[in-house]
């Protein structure tokens, strides 16, 4: 039985889902500067972050060493710091092109964020921290990543998006 290719799946509709947007970040850099805006997207390994004082500015996923929420100091390691599964992360960003090129599955996404048992799951700050790591034993292993896979909307839109995407097995 071959392993469904569910968790590039969650990854970006995590992503879609703007939670990486829902507390101001701290982006520190490769050449030690820090940035500190809303987090916006991440496409194409640019991340996409609105600042108060330069506006939106896109930052290429290489050239961050941590992003951490201002409140809390969690911190998610990506880019130059991170020891990240290439494959999956280009899976993800496959999946994730082909997802943005989709408005109704984009209209969906959109109205499982109306959810409030998806809300709240998606409050979990330990989440993203762990989807950011691209490491499936990790993603695996996280409780709210186990309470997306079992709601039947998640279940049901995860069969939508690889019916109308090119997954590989």
């Amino acid at each position: 039985m071959r392993r469904r290719p569910i968790f590039p799946l969650i990854i970006v509709l995590l992503s879609l889902s703007g939670i990486a947007s829902a507390a101001p970040k701290m982006v520190t850099l490769t050449d030690g500067s820090v940035i500190k805006g809303e987090v916006m997207k991440l496409e194409n390994g640019v991340y996409t972050i609105k600042t108060a004082h330069m506006g939106e500015i896109k930052i290429e996923e290489e050239k961050i060493v941590t992003i951490s929420t201002q409140a809390t100091g969690t911190q998610q390691t990506t880019g130059a710091g991170a020891s990240n599964s290439s494959s999956l992360k280009d899976q993800t960003q496959q999946i994730q092109s082909q997802i943005i090129g989709n408005p109704e599955i984009l209209g969906k996404i959109g109205a499982l964020m109306d959810d409030p048992q998806i809300k709240q799951i998606l409050s979990d700050p330990n989440l993203m921290k762990d989807v950011m790591t691209y490491d499936e034993n990790t993603i695996r292993s996280n409780t709210s990543v186990q309470q997306l896979l079992s709601n039947p909307r998640i279940q049901q839109l995860i069969k939508e998006i690889e019916q109308g995407t090119q997954l590989t097995p």
